[in-house]
Formats: C-alpha cells, sequence, structure tokens
C-alpha cells in the first residue's frame, strides 16, 4: 500500500480495523504505533519508507502509546500474533524478510 501521508495511512486503516486499540483495551485507538520495527527519521524525514507499512503498524490508544507501554517484546509476539490472522503469516514474513538487513535484527519476537 502506497499511501501519501501518515493521515491517509491512518485514515485507511481506521476504515478496515475500526476505531478501537488493537491491544484489547477497548479504549478508542487514536496512534499508529510501528509495532515491530520502530519508525526512524533523519531530520524530520522517514529514513526507511517500508517501516510504515500496514503490517508493520497497529492501532493504539494515545495514553499507552505515549507511556511506551507496547515497546516490550510480549506485546510484539502479541501484535505478530494480530497481524499474522490479518495478513497471513507467509504475507508477514514476506514483509520482514524484505527489510533492509540493518534492519532484520529486531527479529526477538518469532
Amino acid at each position: 500500500m502506497s499511501l501519501s501521508t501518515y493521515a491517509d495511512m491512518k485514515s485507511a486503516i481506521l476504515a478496515r480495523r475500526g476505531s478501537l486499540c488493537e491491544c484489547g483495551c477497548g479504549k478508542p485507538g487514536e496512534d499508529l504505533h510501528h509495532c515491530f520495527i520502530h519508525h526512524i527519521r533523519r531530520k524530520g524525514k522517514t529514513k526507511y519508507q517500508e517501516l510504515n507499512d500496514p503490517r508493520n503498524l497497529i492501532l493504539v490508544n494515545h495514553h499507552e502509546h505515549i507511556n511506551r507501554k507496547f515497546d516490550t517484546r510480549e506485546w510484539r509476539k502479541r501484535f505478530w500474533r494480530i497481524q499474522c490472522d490479518r495478513y497471513g503469516e507467509a504475507s508477514m514474513l514476506e514483509w520482514l524478510n524484505s527489510l533492509p538487513v540493518k534492519l532484520q535484527y529486531r527479529k526477538d519476537w518469532l
């Protein structure tokens, strides 16, 4: 999916997945969280566009997001199961293996 802006990506994900936090807390999901490999910016610009793939994005509650609740191996494992159910394990592995080698070191949830 090549959506032009973060807002477009967020709108598309909200339309497909609904508006609740995907951790299961029942709260509104206001933020897109890079659930496996975090967004990397250099001088305000996205360094790796492939990290903005919907397979790496989970809709989460803003308060829990800014408090870094989801930045653990356990949450990555949980989100991996959610995304595999949504996109299929083959598609998830295809995305993961398509990343530049320097980003593939972050596979601690598999």
